[in-house]
């Protein structure tokens, strides 16, 4: 099992200032206790994290000033490992297709009458093979659902 814990501190910079440090700290659980495995730190504000099946990956959003970006991370061999890095302004959706293969869809987001809105913009598509994630395609938003290989994506445009 794995606890990913979250914290920010303050940190000194130059001129006297400082600025808000957050700090991702994974654990693994070995038998009755926790044991630090990996920590990552971003100046960015923490959206929100949550599991991805059952194999050691988790998705975790950050905030920057005028978007948000999105990190998988895949815990194997004893290690954390970055195995997405997306920016997206919306957070993503996770599907899966009829095999049972996940995949994640990140929706570019336009504005239509002064409201952001991902229905006019164009889906990212990616898979996970196992190891890691293929891009598989870029469609329309309407047609994000029918896209779950790089054959059926190339036939959405």
């Amino acid at each position: 099992d794995l606890l990913c814990v979250f914290t920010e501190t303050k940190r000194k910079m130059m001129q006297g200032k400082s600025e808000p440090i957050r700090t991702m700290t994974v654990y693994l659980k070995d038998a009755s206790q926790l044991r630090k495995i990996a920590s990552f730190e971003t100046g960015d504000w923490y959206i929100s994290s949550y599991p991805l099946q059952e194999d050691g990956r988790f998705l975790v959003g950050w905030g920057t000033g005028s978007s948000h970006y999105f990190q998988v991370y895949a815990y194997a061999n004893g290690e954390v490992k970055e195995v997405l890095h997306q920016g997206s302004r919306a957070m993503p959706e996770v599907v899966f297709d009829d095999a049972g293969r996940e995949l994640l869809l990140f929706s570019e987001m336009e504005i239509i009458n002064g409201q952001w809105r991902s229905s006019a913009g164009r889906t990212t598509v990616f898979k996970w093979n196992g190891r890691a994630y293929d891009k598989v395609g870029v469609v329309p938003w309407s047609r994000r659902f029918q896209c779950t290989s790089k054959t059926t994506c190339s036939g959405l445009k």
